[in-house]
């Protein structure tokens, strides 16, 4: 049974989801066509806690079900096969009842069914009051924007009001036309930004291909700014489109900056008002812009990242839903950001005032990870290295290569050579096993400790490769994050060097 489907959606569901699928399967209305099926949920149930699946067989379940019968394998899976298939059902229904507006949408067209115009208008009238705008694909506004419209197109045309009929067609094909618009923002984001090529650039299917040549983006902008002068929803969004158009135009970035911030705490009585979720995804994406610009003005980007996250953590906009707690890699990033940024100010504030952002069970190590990089920055590196030896739940990849990292710098700067060639090949192996961390980031940190590895025999007099095919090495494959301190240990290698042969 381990390999099986129904097994597979069970296992991903809470305590309190099985007990209500427990009540699904028995409900006399869902109940499946088999009588035995509920006897089989039972007996699955037992292993829940953990699921060990070698005390688990289709043969004990049958005996469970049927006691002394003889065993029939096709009488079993075509109680799994109902099983899985109430598990399905029930997955699909608890999405929608947990989606109060598509629950809504769906009451509305059941009562235009069974020609309940009036109910469906009713159910629509409380829709239009739940329905708040957000021009972001992740929230289905205008796919449901255009049901509801459609659904009271039928309904005024029902009852002959052309006039109201004619309103909600229209809505209908304004909802098409600004859903089309963000959609080709997000294709023209996924396919022209060299960061973040979802769709490779020139291998579409034909009809995409033909389309982009037609379609020009310029029109599109154009079209979003002049209907964006009294809709400040619009003009966010132009913005945006103008600078997926123009990354390199460090002007358009500014723009969309300081308009989301003009706009950033309008109150929720306002038309205007961004909700919680458009808050988050609008920093994302703001913030993804400046990483992806860091190579062409590190230092310029970095101020430019701190001052985001400051913002979203202020602003109480660092998750998509209240309740959530902060990415612990984005935690790491901002603790990494305010050390280049020598922001210790804002650091202390991170650790004391905004650390309940994180969750509980990583606010204590967080908190050493921070002050283990404010000792470093400080020249403190025993200190460094007794916070980092306080840290407790490495169960975060993000977080044990950080920590990882600090440790081979704190090494290094304290002339460890032993404890950093160990290090150097404990980490190795561990990112040569490891499927934690994607490709994208492993490249990143087995460059840095390859340099590391060079600038320590350096320093310890076994010289392996000269200085400038180092220096070279760093400039041209160092990660951004790392390139820096790797630079700077570089720099006081050559003045060593420049000291040592003016001796002779």
């Amino acid at each position: 049974m381990k390999d099986t489907r129904l097994i597979k959606i069970l296992k991903r569901l809470s305590s309190k989801e099985l007990k209500y699928f427990g009540h699904f399967v028995n409900s006399p209305f869902l109940k499946p066509s088999r009588k035995n099926t509920l006897n089989l949920f039972s007996y699955i149930y037992q292993f829940s806690k953990d699921y060990d699946l070698d005390k688990m067989s289709k043969e004990d379940a049958f005996n469970y079900i049927y006691g002394i019968k003889t065993y029939d394998e096709k009488q079993i899976q075509n109680l799994i096969f109902d099983l899985t298939n109430s598990a399905e059902d029930y997955l699909s229904l608890s999405t929608l009842l947990e989606d109060e507006l598509e629950f809504m949408l769906n009451l509305s067209k059941a009562f235009m069914r069974k020609n309940l115009s009036d109910e469906s208008h009713r159910v629509n009238l409380l829709i239009e009051k739940k329905l708040k705008s957000s021009f972001f694909p992740f929230t289905d506004y205008f796919s449901k924007l255009k049901r509801l419209n459609n659904l009271k197109f039928v309904h005024y045309n029902s009852i002959r009001n052309l006039a109201e009929a004619e309103k909600s067609l229209e809505d209908i094909f304004e909802a098409s036309i600004l859903l089309f618009i963000f959609d080709y923002m997000n294709f023209i984001d996924n396919t022209e930004n060299p960061y973040n090529q979802l769709l490779s650039a020139g291998n579409h299917r034909n009809l995409i291909q033909n389309f982009r040549q037609l379609v020009s983006p310029n029109l599109l902008l154009n079209l979003l700014k002049s209907n964006g002068e009294q809709n400040n929803y619009l003009k966010l969004h132009y913005l945006r489109f103008k600078l997926i158009l123009d990354r390199d135009n460090f002007g358009n970035f500014i723009d969309l900056q300081k308009f989301f911030f003009s706009i950033l705490n309008l109150s929720d009585k306002d038309k205007d008002y961004l909700n919680r979720e458009e808050r988050n995804l609008f920093f994302l994406f703001m913030i993804n812009y400046c990483i992806t610009q860091l190579s062409n003005d590190e230092k310029k980007y970095k101020s430019e990242l701190l001052n985001l996250f400051k913002k979203m953590l202020e602003s109480d906009s660092f998750s998509s839903e209240a309740g959530e707690y902060i990415n612990v890699a984005a935690f790491i990033n901002i603790i990494i950001l305010c050390n280049s940024q020598t922001d210790n100010k804002f650091l202390i504030d991170l650790l004391d005032k905004f650390i309940i952002c994180l969750h509980p069970a990583f606010r204590e190590d967080m908190r050493h990870a921070g002050f283990a990089r404010m000792e470093f920055i400080r020249n403190q590196f025993e200190n460094s290295l007794e916070h980092l030896s306080m840290i407790k739940n490495y169960s975060i990849p993000m977080l044990k290569s950080d920590i990882k990292h600090l440790q081979l710098k704190c090494y290094y700067e304290l002339s460890y050579f032993e404890q950093a060639y160990s290090l150097i090949d404990s980490y190795k192996s561990y990112l040569s096993k490891t499927d934690d961390i994607n490709n994208v980031f492993k490249i990143a940190f087995r460059n840095f400790v390859e340099h590391c590895h060079e600038l320590l025999r350096l320093k310890s007099g076994y010289r392996k490769n000269s200085l400038w095919d180092i220096k070279k090495s760093i400039i041209e494959t160092a990660h951004p994050g790392f390139k820096s301190w790797l630079l700077a240990k570089v720099a006081e290698l050559e003045v060593k060097s420049s000291k040592n042969n003016s001796k002779f």
